[in-house]
């Protein structure tokens, strides 16, 4: 895996970020993801309990190419040994980490 270093040459980290006039931050803590043979799909949303029944609110879609996607991948995983290696282990619970390990291999949308 890349290093931090080594990224920093593939993406400068001196690269000016403009915000745009509508540039907002959310919150998401779930997750669902669809992929075709030219791109990648990231559904961003919030867990929902509504009366017993849990489902996921999805706020925002995240459309990636392959390439860009094991970029940010590798991009994560830096960030998240960072963290661990200076607050300590980030522990998830395993009930919860496997199905964000499963991929919609017919590319559709969750309720379609």
């Amino acid at each position: 895996m890349p290093t931090i270093e080594t990224l920093s040459e593939i993406i400068p980290n001196n690269i000016p970020i403009i915000w745009g006039a509508d540039h907002k931050i959310f919150f998401s803590n779930a997750f669902q993801l669809r992929i075709s043979d030219s791109d990648m799909l990231i559904e961003l949303g919030t867990t929902q309990d509504i009366n017993g029944t849990v489902s996921i609110y999805s706020t925002h879609q995240l459309a990636l190419t392959p390439k860009s996607a094991k970029l940010l991948s590798i991009i994560l995983a830096n960030a998240v040994k960072q963290m661990e290696d200076r607050f300590g282990p980030i522990d998830v619970d395993p009930k919860k980490l496997e199905p964000l390990m499963q991929v919609n291999p017919d590319n559709k949308p969750p309720n379609g």
